[in-house]
């Protein structure tokens, strides 16, 4: 019986440069909506900025949000996994 070596495992599992860059550029394909801003007059264009100030600002709040859950989930782990590994965590 053959078996495939870890380095052969490892080649069929990964994808090739070529193969990320493309799907990268399906998803942003998908993601990025176009600006429309093909004869705006000063005011629109105005609206339109402001309308994408506060998707950022509300963008920037969720990506806060997100970051200090990740940095609190983190210790948590940490926390744990050193209580696990000094036998203190039956004490709780």
């Amino acid at each position: 019986m053959f078996l495939p070596s870890a380095d052969q495992e490892g080649k069929e599992g990964k994808k090739s440069k070529e193969q990320l860059e493309a799907e990268k550029k399906a998803i942003l394909k998908q993601r990025i909506v176009p600006l429309n801003i093909d004869g705006m007059d000063q005011s629109g264009l105005s609206d339109k900025a402001k309308e994408l100030h506060k998707v950022i600002y509300r963008l920037e709040g969720e990506k806060y949000d997100l970051e200090k859950r990740f940095k609190t989930q983190q210790v948590d782990v940490s926390s744990s996994s050193i209580l696990c590994q000094t036998g203190l965590s039956r004490h709780l």
